[in-house]
């Protein structure tokens, strides 16, 4: 499935806030534990419990600062008792609009997010069904107001 959203503030800002895993669960509502395990250069390795029920998924996020991009997948080293794989993206474009003079150019990041699940067969049919049709847009719906509320508080004064 795919979201698009746009949202005002800029690239960086954006960037910032999808790689800083440690506040998901304050920020997300079904997310209830971020545990990252692994970081490197480029990677982080982070286990989530999503949902009331708490199901668990151990994620590799890929950072591609060069590409305005972030891959995720999930740990093949740790595999999710309900989910048989997990992969997409994020990705940010710039999308400000507005005339020469700085006061009137209104900052804007087009936000991507593409991403593809195969749920386990234990999973019944109604499950994944609802999944698939809510999840994605239940997923995305802490972008805005998050990304908004802080270029708010951290742009410059005017």
């Amino acid at each position: 499935g795919m979201v698009v959203l746009d949202v005002e503030a800029d690239i960086p800002l954006v960037f910032a806030v999808l790689t800083d895993i440690d506040r998901y669960p304050e920020r997300i509502a079904t997310v209830r534990q971020a545990t990252t395990y692994q970081t490197g250069e480029r990677l982080r390795k982070t286990q989530f419990q999503l949902s009331k029920f708490r199901l668990q998924i151990n994620t590799e996020l890929r950072c591609k600062r060069d590409r305005n991009m972030l891959e995720f997948c999930m740990d093949p080293e740790r595999p999710a008792l309900f989910l048989e794989d997990a992969t997409g993206f994020w990705f940010l474009e710039d999308v400000s609009s507005g005339g020469g003079e700085e006061r009137e150019r209104r900052t804007r990041t087009r936000v991507w997010l593409v991403a593809g699940i195969a749920c386990s067969s234990v999973l019944p049919t109604a499950i994944v069904d609802y999944a698939a049709s809510k999840a994605l847009p239940r997923a995305t719906t802490w972008v805005k107001p998050v990304m908004e509320q802080l270029w708010q508080e951290l742009k410059p004064c005017e």
